[in-house]
This record gives C-alpha cells, sequence and structure tokens, in this order.
C-alpha cells in the first residue's frame, strides 16, 4: 500500500509539472522540446554512441588557467564523474549542451547489455531536488534510473522504479519513437 501511495503522489507530481525547479524544464516543456527537435537529438545519440565507450559523460566546463583563451568553457568528456576530463570538439554535442542547458549527456550501457542515451539537467549525483530530462533507447524499451538495470512497474503509460520504502522513485514515460521521459526524486539506489 505504502508503495502504491507513494507512486499516486510521484506521478501526479511530476505529470503536472509542479516540481520543476529554477533550473529544471517542466515535463510539458521537455516533451515538447524532444518532439520539436527529434531528429537534431538523435544526431547526438550517433554522436554519442560513435565515441566507442561502454560508459560516457559528455559536458561544458568552465577552461581552466593555462589552456586556450577565447572561450570560457570547453566541451569535454569523462568516463566516471570524478574521473579525469579530455577536451573533445563536437559542434553537434557542444549545441545540444549549450542551446538546450543539459548539465550533461551520458552514453550508459546496463549490465544487461541495454544502451541508452541520457540528457540530463542535473548531474546524477545532485540530492535535494527532483531531477528530469529524457533518453534515448536503442531497443526503444523504458529503462531505469540512469540507464541501468532495474525493476520497472508499468501503470498505463508510465514506468516507475520505487525505492522499497517509498522515499525516493523514478518515473519515466513515452514521448516519441525510442525517446523516453524521466523525472527521479530522493536517493534512488539502483
Amino acid at each position: 500500500m505504502k508503495r502504491l501511495l507513494s507512486f499516486v503522489l510521484f506521478s501526479i507530481v511530476a505529470l503536472t509539472g509542479c516540481s520543476a525547479g529554477r533550473d529544471e524544464k517542466s515535463a510539458g516543456q521537455i516533451f515538447t522540446m524532444v518532439e520539436e527537435n527529434r531528429d537534431f537529438f538523435l544526431s547526438c545519440a550517433e554522436e554519442m554512441a560513435s565515441l566507442g565507450e561502454d560508459r560516457i559523460y559528455v559536458a561544458l566546463e568552465a577552461e581552466k588557467e593555462g589552456e586556450e583563451e577565447g572561450e570560457t568553457t570547453r566541451l569535454v568528456s569523462y568516463l566516471k564523474e570524478s574521473g579525469e576530463r579530455k577536451k573533445i570538439e563536437n559542434e553537434t554535442l557542444r549545441k545540444a549542451l549549450a542551446d538546450f542547458g543539459f548539465r550533461l549527456i551520458f552514453f550508459q550501457t546496463a549490465s544487461d547489455g541495454r544502451q541508452c542515451i541520457i540528457f540530463s539537467f542535473s548531474k546524477e549525483n545532485e540530492t535535494g531536488k527532483t531531477q528530469n530530462g529524457f533518453y534515448y533507447s536503442f531497443d526503444a524499451l523504458p529503462c531505469a534510473w540512469w540507464g541501468r538495470k532495474g525493476e520497472l512497474i508499468r501503470r498505463k503509460n508510465n514506468y516507475l522504479q520505487l525505492q522499497s520504502d517509498g522515499s525516493a522513485g523514478y518515473l519515466t514515460s513515452p514521448i516519441t519513437d525510442n525517446f523516453y521521459y524521466f523525472e527521479k526524486y530522493g536517493d534512488l539506489v539502483a
């Protein structure tokens, strides 16, 4: 019963967009963004896959002292959040990050071999706020939190992943083709 109540409350907040904070987009804004820019985001997914890693992040970060002048940010890739950054050149990914306000784009291969590209308005480990964005699923099936393997509960057109104690949850809904909206609250253990 507690899981069902958590699902109902989370679904109401998620689908009405009431959880969107200052830096977040509402579910409706994200659905529209993907529908209007589907081909561009598909090209971003292809670019991420072409990087040739099972798991890789791409983000814009502030230039460090001693590096080239002229730009205030650089496009970087890294394999782990705490890992070494490598400056890369890719205009498609730079445009996606700069023009749409993503904090990062992430290619994930789950332990079961499924792959997705996550377009996120926050970093995975950010706490204290609801996180949202969308992802591209290569096999057109919904992915669990952060593209990992996980148990998803289907409720009509939505899929939910809940922490056993109801303290955290993840909702994903199809947008178009292989694209899905996602929203997560709490510290969900994947």
